[in-house]
């Protein structure tokens, strides 16, 4: 994912869409963002989506399908930030997951 948050201001204040960036804006329950001025926000543009799942990796507030016992690839993953309640989305499938990482990643080199 994204290092750095300052890397994050090279990336589209656009909503994310399914065609582009791999996931539908319908798959994230909330993705809010914390302005100054208007207070909570829900955001699910790009930037935001790539800042949240950043900070859920970061922070451990992911969880995916796995099984100890099998070595089978994983089919969705899901994210939460509890303590701000911040973003949530579940059970989004890993290759939206993959398609939405490529697609940052190529946007920032």
């Amino acid at each position: 994912m994204v290092t750095t948050e300052i890397m994050l201001k090279n990336l589209p204040t656009t909503k994310v869409n399914k065609d582009e960036w791999g996931i539908n804006p319908d798959e994230i329950l909330y993705a809010s963002l914390l302005t100054k001025d208007k207070g909570k926000l829900d955001d699910r543009s790009v930037q935001n989506v790539a800042r949240l799942m950043r900070n859920s990796i970061a922070h451990f507030g992911f969880s995916f399908d796995y099984n100890e016992n099998k070595s089978i690839p994983i089919n969705e993953i899901s994210f939460e930030l509890d303590e701000q309640s911040e973003f949530k989305v579940e059970n989004l499938s890993f290759n939206s997951f993959k398609t939405f990482v490529l697609r940052v990643a190529k946007e920032l080199l």
